[in-house]
């Protein structure tokens, strides 16, 4: 099976091309985070959580784990065990999913919740983590405010178990930040074989004084990232925006 037909095995291939194998140090920054601002949070929900790179590493701090993610594929790759399981389901159809049930906090990693692109949608979602998450939320997407109008990048060539991978993005951003791109990857399999193909993506970002009132007035920010470092985050110069939100009466 070639690697891209399989999604759990893609994503990992994936991961380790474009992301820099940073996955430890982000685990040690959420731990750091919880710790820090939900020391008694038991309850996580991953959302977005895809193979569960995150949610299995943070299983090793004795929390207990939900991995929530659009993909069955992806979901049928994650380990599951006693404090780590996982839901299918979409993050504009998440209230219909979940229903009331509570989570101590919520991480959305990679970007994930700026993939909602519709205004109610994302106001229902929105709506759900306020009443339903009892402690932190920590949001994480890439910092648009630095992003050109255009852009296309040089390529990136990765080799893992035979397979080689090439992939350059492009993109436009529009003046509200929604940014409409693809990324363009070709595939050489260990038979030798090369195929080539475009993936589309689509994103909103979404300014700090709209998460808040997305969340509403019990939610307090309490803490502003620039990177998986925990360096403070910076509009002219982070490469990410990382939102810390606290429950106000916790």
């Amino acid at each position: 099976m070639k690697i891209y037909k399989d999604k759990g095995k893609w994503f990992k291939f994936w991961r380790k091309l474009v992301a820099n194998n940073s996955l430890d140090q982000e685990v040690q920054f959420l731990y750091q985070i919880l710790d820090k601002f939900a020391p008694n949070a038991r309850s996580i929900i991953d959302l977005g959580g895809g193979t569960g790179l995150h949610a299995q590493k943070l299983a090793e701090y004795d929390y207990v784990l939900t991995v929530f993610d659009a993909s069955k594929q992806l979901l049928d790759a994650v380990p599951t065990f006693s404090t780590l399981n996982t839901i299918l389901g979409t993050f504009e159809d998440i209230a219909k999913v979940l229903g009331s049930k509570q989570y101590d906090v919520a991480i959305s990693m990679w970007t994930t919740f700026t993939y909602i692109l519709d205004e109610t949608k994302r106001s229902n979602f929105f709506a759900w983590l306020s009443a339903n998450i009892k402690d932190l939320i920590v949001l994480d997407q890439s910092n648009f405010y630095l992003y050109p109008k255009k852009y296309r990048s040089e390529p990136i060539v990765q080799e893992v178990d035979d397979v080689k991978m090439k992939v350059w993005r492009e993109f436009e951003l529009s003046d509200q930040f929604l940014r409409t791109g693809r990324y363009h990857i070709e595939v050489k399999d260990s038979d030798g074989s090369v195929d080539k193909f475009i993936d589309p993506e689509v994103m909103q970002f979404v300014p700090i004084e709209n998460l808040q009132q997305l969340l509403g007035e019990n939610w307090e920010l309490v803490e502003t990232y620039g990177s998986y470092d925990g360096a403070l985050y910076d509009k002219e110069f982070s490469k990410r925006l990382i939102t810390v939100f606290k429950r106000k009466d916790v």
